[in-house]
């Protein structure tokens, strides 16, 4: 079984999310009377094909070869509160979160200004 799911990833994570959806959707729908048979047949069925474009989706970024990215280690030269890119210290002081007088954050950035 476990080789299966490891051969077959997307598929495991389709049947498995279809399976968890179809819980949620029976007891969330559990005291609805007006439903037919065949009403329950479509909603099924549309919330396994959900369940397999979430399944796609986040397969997407399990495929994606640029996840895995090397980050550098942290630089134990940088002086405390100063910002470092690309593990080099720039010198520049890390902008500090400020509240103006409407109460609006501001990160120190130009957006918004």
């Amino acid at each position: 079984m476990i080789g299966w799911i490891e051969r077959h990833p997307n598929v495991a994570t389709w049947i498995l999310l279809a399976a968890g959806m179809v819980a949620a959707l029976t007891w969330s729908a559990r005291d609805v009377d007006d439903l037919s048979p065949a009403q329950w047949g479509w909603l099924v069925a549309a919330t396994v094909l959900v369940a397999g474009l979430c399944a796609w989706i986040i397969s997407w970024e399990a495929d994606d070869p640029t996840t895995e990215v090397d980050l550098p280690e942290p630089s134990d030269h940088a002086a405390p509160g100063s910002m470092v890119h690309d593990g080099v210290d720039d010198g520049r002081p890390e902008p500090e979160m400020t509240r103006d007088a409407t109460g609006d954050s501001n990160d120190g950035g130009e957006l918004g200004r």
